[in-house]
């Protein structure tokens, strides 16, 4: 048990400086295995690796050069490199990047902060790059190649994903090179909670190394048979694109050869695997933050742990038994993923897994011997399985929840599991039905119903604000991208996030593309149940709520005819100016003498074309929002713009900062 406390001190290091509670969660249970297990010497050990995960994520923080940086390529794309020089990462964008994973290179230029564009419950590069602890930008003014790898696995990766169809290139990217793409079916696989059946390819890795090792132990000796797998697991490994959970597949197998090969006491499997993990996470510190190491490392744990349970059952019942606690198992990690609770996903998984497998094979083959034709088929008809499933797969909408959630739901499994293997039929009973109690707490929209919220979404370039009072959800404006589905990229995630099942109220400002874009995919996509693009109305009551136009006019300019809306809740008042002109404030001004406002939505992006210094001297507001792209073409908001607001002493919040933008009123 010693090398699973080394493992979970090492968990708890790496968290530590990111994530304290979660932290916590693992130093916990492993200084008890040591107090309870062993000696002072294991505990110097468990403390020595303690000290050196933390810091292998702690110091990836501080920039340890100056002008000239000597480092690794650990990652790398097509347009850009992250480069580990010392302890630190660096993210290094390079046009038409020819460089390889494990390239040594010497670089030199200036150093920066980075934000990228970004929209709400999107993928988010600025995320990313945070989880593989890389928090500078490093412009080259050169780059000279000290060490160039012989496996140019990108550029093979690219040659070959070139000559599939679409459908396969989304596929057999997935199961063999790690690479993804932004369309319907990512999205499909993602929100049916289907990514591990496609992207975590070491089940297949596994299975197949299992059939080769009995036809090659044939001949060979189990030595033998088990030195040719390792080699035959490292080349997967390198055409995966040094794909992590291949990684992992490979360090097992060898773990496993040592065990049996080299040492007088095999390792139990708990060993083995937390051996594995700890030489993973130095290897890459950033590995503990990856969702692919949620699934590698629990779910077999669990597994090894279940085995005494479903030994206790018959063997025809013994894989539905297995199905159903990895089920219960999964719950967690998919509503932490996907905001709801996919009922079918699991089983799905189950049933599609022999017919990925086979494609996974035919994919390895292709590389070798051109097979192109049966894997369009197969790819096409598991797509369009994936498409169906999506109509049918019965989902629940739960939102998003926190760590203490977790926590208690895996304590509950965890005492369900003790009390079947102890043939507690009470506790059994209890602990069944506390898990179903906890999770129709969760599903419940109590927040809702007992507060009230206006967040400024971000959605790029554009305006989107919800309002909701209670269980009545309105939304101002829906943003509008032209090479990006905002509805179902974004606002729709970030509604089940919220537990918004439905928009009441949807009033438009005017019809400029990045107020009003996304509005039919959402009428679409999801429940909406009135739309208000009229700007002519003075008044409009939702809820004993006053929304008044402060614009009621028409003149054939969507910004001089831009809704401007006024509305106070619990007496804090909020004007969200659209993308109204400065002749509007002044009309605004002149009409509605004596206006206050706490909280002011910005015009026009922040563009100096509004907010003028007289308009925001007189209504006086206590902060200002504005709602813009990182790094965008207009260079919004403008910089008149930023010194009116300082002048004025008014807070600034800006969503391609920050990101969406909440207040509970």
């Amino acid at each position: 048990m010693r090398f699973l406390a080394y493992f979970l001190l090492m968990l708890s290091g790496s968290y530590l400086s990111k994530k304290p509670l979660i932290s916590l969660m693992f130093v916990i249970p492993a200084i008890y295995i040591f107090l309870k297990c062993h000696t002072k010497k294991t505990l110097i050990v468990g403390v020595t690796l303690f000290l050196v995960s933390f810091l292998g994520v702690f110091l990836a923080r501080f920039n340890l050069s100056n002008k000239s940086y000597i480092g690794v390529v650990v990652y790398s794309k097509d347009n850009y490199i992250i480069l580990k020089s010392f302890c630190s990462f660096y993210y290094i964008p390079i046009k038409d990047n020819q460089f390889e994973v494990f390239d040594l290179i010497k670089v030199t230029g200036s150093l920066s902060s980075y934000n990228f564009l970004s929209y709400e419950s999107d993928f988010n590069f600025n995320s990313f790059l945070s989880s593989k602890l890389v928090y500078y930008q490093l412009v080259p003014n050169q780059i000279v190649s000290i060490f160039k790898t012989p496996f140019k696995t990108r550029m093979f990766t690219n040659s070959i994903l070139s000559s599939y169809s679409d459908y396969s290139k989304i596929v057999v990217g997935k199961l063999i090179f790690n690479f993804s793409t932004d369309d319907e079916y990512n999205n499909l696989i993602s929100s049916n909670s289907l990514f591990y059946l496609l992207s975590i390819s070491s089940l297949h890795v596994y299975f197949i190394n299992n059939i080769l090792f009995k036809l090659v132990n044939i001949k060979l000796s189990d030595k033998n048979s088990s030195i040719f797998i390792i080699f035959f697991t490292s080349i997967i490994y390198i055409f995966s694109s040094y794909k992590s959970s291949i990684l992992k597949v490979l360090l097992f197998y060898i773990v496993n050869y040592i065990s049996d090969n080299k040492l007088k006491e095999k390792l139990s499997f708990i060993a083995r695997i937390s051996i594995v993990g700890i030489i993973m996470i130095i290897l890459d510190p950033s590995y503990v933050f990856s969702q692919g190491f949620i699934y590698s490392f629990s779910l077999p744990y669990f597994l090894y742990y279940l085995n005494d349970i479903v030994s206790m059952y018959q063997k025809k019942k013994q894989k539905y038994i297995r199905l159903i606690y990895i089920f219960l198992f999964t719950i967690p990690i998919n509503i932490y993923i996907n905001y709801e609770l996919s009922l079918f996903s699991y089983p799905i998984t189950f049933l599609l897994s022999p017919f990925v497998l086979v494609i996974y094979v035919f994919s390895l083959i292709s590389i070798f011997i051109p097979s192109h034709i049966i894997i369009d088929r197969l790819s096409f008809i598991l797509l369009k399985i994936i498409g169906l499933i999506d109509k049918i797969n019965l989902k629940i909408t739960i939102g998003e929840v926190g760590i203490i959630f977790i926590i208690i739901y895996y304590f509950l499994l965890l005492h369900l599991i003790f009390s079947v293997e102890n043939r507690m039929r009470f506790l059994h009973v209890k602990s069944s039905l506390s898990i179903i109690i906890l999770l129709f707490i969760a599903i419940l929209p109590i927040k809702n119903s007992i507060t009230n919220q206006v967040s400024f979404i971000n959605v790029g370039q554009g305006d989107c604000a919800l309002i909701r009072l209670r269980n009545t959800s309105i939304l101002v404006d829906t943003g509008g991208n032209k090479s990006k589905d905002i509805a179902t990229c974004s606002l729709i995630p970030y509604f089940k996030k919220e537990r918004i099942r439905k928009i009441d109220y949807v009033f438009i400002t005017h019809h400029d593309f990045d107020h009003y874009g996304a509005l039919d995919s959402l009428k679409k996509n999801y429940s909406v149940k009135n739309i208000i693009d009229d700007n002519s109305f003075t008044c409009y009551t939702i809820k004993n709520i006053d929304f008044i136009n402060l614009n009621p006019r028409l003149t054939n300019d969507e910004n001089i005819d831009s809704l401007v809306l006024y509305f106070s809740i619990n007496n804090k008042s909020f004007l969200l100016m659209g993308d109204a002109p400065i002749s509007v404030e002044k009309k605004i001004i002149s009409s509605y003498e004596g206006l206050q406002v706490d909280y002011l939505k910005v015009g026009h992006h922040g563009s100096n074309t509004s907010s003028s210094l007289l308009f925001l001297q007189t209504i006086k507001p206590k902060e200002a929002i504005i709602s813009c792209g990182a790094n965008n073409y207009y260079h919004h908001p403008n910089t008149e713009v930023i010194d009116n607001l300082k002048r004025c002493n008014i807070k600034i919040r800006r969503t391609d900062l920050e990101g969406t933008i909440t207040y509970f009123v």
